[in-house]
């Protein structure tokens, strides 16, 4: 019996790391989808977008009462390019915003990277504006030509 579970735990541990690689467009991969995502609750994706304050953008934009110093930032990701982990761009996500669902993988985007344009790898829930990060990485500022 120990056995058996020590076999379905190690199985559901290698099933869960492998599932964790994130798969960059362009690498080749099946387009049937193997991330396990669920048509109309959540999908697998790679998400481009500026990674800004909700509250902040409120408080400049319609003089909103918050105080991100006492209580911290509200960010988000203000999608600009969306593409599925099957590699399909999908332009309706363009202009919407998403909430980081809490996680360590999430920390650094609650509380820096402020303004700038970020790639974020997870999970997109459909039904709640939420992404659950896997990984994320700071995009470079083009340089500027002479």
């Amino acid at each position: 019996m120990k056995r058996k579970f020590a076999l379905t735990l190690a199985l559901a541990s290698a099933l869960a790391l492998i599932s964790a690689l994130p798969v960059f467009p362009g690498e080749d991969q099946d387009h049937t989808c193997p991330h396990a995502c669920k048509p109309g609750k959540f999908e697998m994706m790679h998400a481009t977008g500026v990674n800004y304050c909700v509250n902040c953008a409120l408080k400049n934009e319609l003089n909103a009462e918050v105080d991100c110093v006492k209580s911290g930032h509200q960010t988000a990701l203000k999608i600009t390019k969306y593409i599925s982990f099957c590699g399909e761009e999908k332009p309706e996500f363009n202009g919407k915003t998403y909430f980081y669902f809490v996680s360590e993988a999430a920390k650094p985007l609650r509380t820096a990277h402020l303004g700038e344009t970020v790639t974020v790898s997870g999970r997109l829930y459909f039904d709640l504006p939420v992404i659950e990060v896997q990984e994320f990485k700071v995009q470079k500022p083009e340089e500027k030509k002479n």
